[in-house]
């Protein structure tokens, strides 16, 4: 599978010095802050890499994250992830599928403000249809879910409504994945 991520220079170092790296988990959250209000949806993705690809993940290891398409990066907008003049990589990896979990953007976005991934199930529990973001029909089921409270949107495409980008976690880089590696810097806005 290909994926773009952005990731640090020490990533890179140890990628060039022992051909593999793991992710840390204190280092794979970037909301280290508000680490309180992102705890339960992180953990639905851990708990669910770990079931889905039966694997255990050690004392400090954590996922790395990386998008499905580069056009969520296109625009230069990758240099607006990272703090002013940080530098970063953007790469592009070619990762065996086998190692990839794969799911729904938005529907990701759902679970960190809290809420279900259909219209309809707004009044269940917080985390009650979460699982739905890993099917590879996501976008068209919550689309076909977000018409039927607006109606005034079905002409709208489900990309347009949901979007089609899917995130996409692993545990682990090998050096031999990286296809393209690119050094930038950091910037506060795209103007």
């Amino acid at each position: 599978m290909r994926v773009f991520t952005v990731q640090l220079p020490a990533v890179m170092r140890q990628l060039q010095g022992q051909g593999i790296v793991y992710s840390v988990f204190q280092k794979a959250i970037p909301q280290q802050r508000h680490w309180h209000d992102f705890k339960r949806p992180y953990q639905f993705i851990y708990q669910n890499y770990a079931q889905q690809k039966h694997y255990t993940f050690g004392w400090n290891q954590g996922l790395f994250w990386a998008f499905d398409r580069f056009d969520y990066f296109s625009g230069g907008y990758y240099r607006v992830m990272a703090a002013n003049r940080a530098s970063r990589y953007l790469l592009t990896l070619d990762i065996p599928d086998e190692i990839c979990l794969a799911f729904s953007s938005d529907a990701w976005n759902s679970c960190l403000n809290h809420g279900n991934l259909l219209q309809r199930h707004a009044q269940k529990p917080e985390g009650y249809d979460w699982s739905l973001m890993f099917a590879t029909n996501a976008a068209q089921i919550m689309a076909a879910d977000y018409r039927l409270f607006y109606p005034e949107d079905a002409a709208e495409s489900d990309e347009a409504l949901v979007g089609a980008v899917r995130e996409v976690v692993f545990p682990y880089i090998r050096e031999k994945w990286v296809q393209k590696a690119k050094h930038f810097r950091g910037k506060r806005s795209l103007f």
